[in-house]
């Protein structure tokens, strides 16, 4: 598990951008994922593989909010426990 910020945010890019087969470098932080191919299908997976590597739980509502990197980062962020 990514233990920095940084490390997650580099880590969350590349596991979006190796999903949807594009280079991480194209993908920025305000593109919406669906631009770059994201469906509901795709998202459901980004969202397991989140869950299982980062051992957070996503809610549906949460999953509305990832329309972006940036979305993506901050469901992150609130799902993973305060130390």
């Amino acid at each position: 598990m990514p233990d920095s910020e940084e490390t997650t945010r580099r880590y969350i890019r590349n596991l979006i951008a190796d999903m949807l087969e594009i280079n991480p470098a194209c993908l920025a932080e305000t593109d919406l994922l669906a631009d770059h191919g994201a469906d509901s299908l795709v998202l459901v997976e980004i969202v397991g593989a989140l869950e299982r590597t980062l051992g957070i739980t996503v809610t549906p509502h949460d999953v509305g909010r990832m329309v972006d990197l940036r979305g993506v980062y901050a469901v992150v962020e609130a799902a993973r426990p305060t130390s």
